[in-house]
């Protein structure tokens, strides 16, 4: 499982800003599709785990609760 605190200082170091919570839209943080490609690297990295499966869809992913979720959906998926 990936916990909260993990996505949230992953997006804090990307976006830079020191005001990152679940509720926290991606646009409002200046993070496009190309960012969010690198957090779900890094989380990949974290997890040793493929993060970029057929479920993933980029402009489904708009706050960062979103994906704090799919993380979860796809490591559940993975373990079950």
């Amino acid at each position: 499982m990936v916990n909260e605190e993990t996505v949230l200082k992953i997006v804090k170091d990307f976006s830079q800003k020191e005001e990152v919570e679940l509720d926290s839209f991606f646009s409002d943080l200046e993070l496009d599709s190309t960012n969010l490609v690198e957090i779900l690297i890094e989380l990949e990295i974290l997890l040793d785990v493929d993060l970029m499966t057929e479920d993933l869809n980029l402009d489904g992913l708009l706050q960062v609760k979103d994906f704090y979720e799919y993380a979860n959906y796809v490591v559940k998926k993975n373990e079950g």
